[in-house]
């Protein structure tokens, strides 16, 4: 007899994806707050329910990948924006500058 067994959970990816989660609701939260909306005006505009909104921002449920999209549209940011993957760029290294081209004309 076969007994279906679940693949045990790496703690390490567990724990990054809780992390995900958790900064994905801090940045809708944020985005939210900024434009001074109620988690049911974020909830009506991007077509899903106040206590999705509300689990979403405290990173206790999954994202759903169709939700996500919507938010962002909602925000009109691009998804990598709201996870925040832009602003993780600017604030990153600064780009180093070209060097200067010697030319002995």
């Amino acid at each position: 007899m076969l007994v279906d067994q679940a693949p045990k959970a790496d703690p390490h990816v567990d724990g990054d994806w809780l992390a995900v989660r958790q900064a994905l609701g801090t940045r809708i939260r944020t985005l939210r707050m900024n434009r001074n909306w109620s988690q049911q005006k974020l909830a009506d505009s991007a077509g899903t329910r106040q206590a999705k909104v509300s689990l979403l921002e405290s990173g206790r449920i999954e994202p759903e990948l169709g939700l996500v999209y919507r938010i962002a549209r909602t925000f009109e940011v691009t998804i990598p924006e709201l996870f925040g993957g832009e602003e993780t760029r600017k604030r990153g290294r600064p780009r180093s500058k070209p060097a200067p081209s010697s030319s002995n004309s």
